[in-house]
């Protein structure tokens, strides 16, 4: 018998989506802003790093080799590749860099990468005198605090990802596979409420999405004002029904990302440079702890 069922029209994207140019884009927000244009939208965030109302396809220009990346390939901004641990003890290694302590007293990501990254070259030259870059890079361990701003946190790993490999492909190691980083992530506490569990609860879940979908090797959640059940649940949850450790680097791809991403990595690079020529690491602690306290200052000015 003949099917005299209606047949849907196949879905043509670009039929059905036409592309819009930036111009048209421009013309609709000057008429909803009633003459402004998309410039007044941009926030100006506390990390001197200007975020755009809209990105497009325009600001991947030059981000070549941080976007086809794959995940577990230099420069590792796209992951291992392999899903999180989590780390319900809050076990840290032994003598790892705590970039997580910057952010704890006020630091802003820009700071939490450069330090990091100064303290971990000066560690990394001090120990390749004794033994092979490659064993004394892949023995070193980074801790970052996951604050509140949700995309800033993703980047901000990835960020941690890649000036590290750079870093250490300057040592020139043997192997590609000495350049990544070991990233620890935990929840940050100074964005917690004594009088606010529940609060506490949500932002914690916030963060933890954050440092997986950044690409963290193991997350520890802190139970502030609320149980370490329910600290080590967030996780699984995050595992078993978001299935946030199915799919490699899901954030790769997104404009917004990627442009956040470099920037956060260009900002972090050039604080990196500034600690260098102040003497390195160790000689530009008491000027790195005035950038903090400023940091701190202006966030507090700002309610943040």
């Amino acid at each position: 018998m003949p099917d005299d069922r209606p047949h849907p029209e196949p879905l043509n994207l670009r039929e059905h989506f036409p592309p819009v140019s930036t111009e048209e884009w421009e013309a609709a927000i000057r008429l909803d802003l009633k003459g402004a244009d998309s410039g007044s939208l941009t926030w100006h965030s506390n990390q001197g790093i200007d975020v755009l109302p809209y990105y497009r396809s325009d600001v991947l220009a030059g981000l070549e080799a941080q976007t086809s990346a794959a995940p577990g390939a230099f420069p590792f901004v796209r992951g291992t590749g392999r899903t999180w641990q989590i780390n319900d003890t809050g076990q840290i290694p032994e003598h790892a860099i705590r970039a997580d302590l910057v952010l704890e007293a006020g630091g802003n990501s820009v700071q939490q990468l450069g330090i990091a990254l100064a303290e971990g070259v000066e560690r990394l030259a001090s120990a390749s005198e004794t033994r092979s870059v490659g064993v004394a890079a892949r023995e070193m361990h980074f801790i970052f605090a996951i604050g509140s701003s949700y995309f800033f946190e993703i980047a901000k790993l990835r960020a941690a990802r890649m000036l590290w490999a750079h870093a250490v492909d300057q040592f020139q190691p043997a192997h590609p596979i000495s350049c990544r980083i070991n990233l620890h992530a935990r929840t940050a506490r100074i964005n917690k409420s004594v009088s606010d569990p529940h609060t506490n609860l949500l932002r914690a879940t916030t963060e933890a999405m954050s440092a997986i979908i950044g690409g963290c090797d193991s997350l520890t959640i802190e139970p502030f004002g609320f149980s370490e059940h329910l600290a080590l649940n967030i996780q699984r949850i995050l595992a078993e029904e978001a299935h946030l450790g199915a799919v490699a680097d899901s954030g790769g791809g997104s404009y917004y990302l990627e442009a956040l991403t470099a920037s956060l990595a260009r900002a972090g690079w050039a604080l990196f440079q500034r600690i260098e020529a102040h003497g390195g690491y160790a000689p530009s602690l008491p000027w790195c702890t005035e950038e903090i306290e400023q940091s701190r200052a202006a966030r507090e000015q700002v309610g943040q």
